[in-house]
């Protein structure tokens, strides 16, 4: 198990997305109910545009390891490329609730809201990724977004402005 996993991380890495799938495949012949094999195998089929195989692994993720919010977070990013931002948003609030710190999952999700046009949800998403990362750019950059949307308009002048100091412009 360990060989496949490191050898589908190497594939990975080198883009070389069909081998490193049957790797995964061989892997999950021997623990089919190893969780992150599913998701990693789900990210590769998502590469290989492949969405309802990728679909299919995600949501098994939390069934095999409860506690790991990768295949919610997954499932999440899928759904927001398809635009579908209200189940995605669903997804990642539910990622969220196993781990409630991960600055990426909440920026996602504020993005998601952004699509969604929910302005409260969307700037209290990225106000909750400030507090984690003060120096998030896009973080302040959604949270001018969803302020303008809001009708903030100073506000949202100011955090534009931010994230524009904080790219270097």
């Amino acid at each position: 198990i360990d060989r496949g996993w490191y050898q589908a991380a190497k594939e990975i890495q080198e883009q070389r997305f069909a081998e490193a799938a049957k790797t995964l495949e061989e892997v999950l012949t021997v623990k089919p109910d190893l969780g992150m094999a599913h998701g990693k195998l789900g990210a590769v089929y998502a590469s290989l545009g492949q969405k309802e195989k990728a679909r299919e692994h995600f949501e098994v993720v939390s069934r095999f390891d409860p506690g790991e919010p990768y295949g919610d977070y997954m499932l999440g990013w899928t759904a927001y490329l398809d635009g579908q931002h209200s189940e995605a948003i669903e997804h990642y609030l539910r990622a969220e609730e196993m781990e409630p710190r991960n600055v990426k999952m909440k920026y996602h999700r504020g993005m998601a809201h952004l699509g969604a046009s929910q302005w409260d949800h969307a700037a209290a998403a990225f106000k909750g990724v400030l507090v984690l990362d003060p120096k998030h750019s896009g973080a302040y950059q959604g949270l001018s977004h969803a302020q303008r949307g809001l009708g903030q308009k100073p506000e949202a002048v100011k955090n534009a402005q931010r994230a524009a100091q904080l790219t270097g412009y």
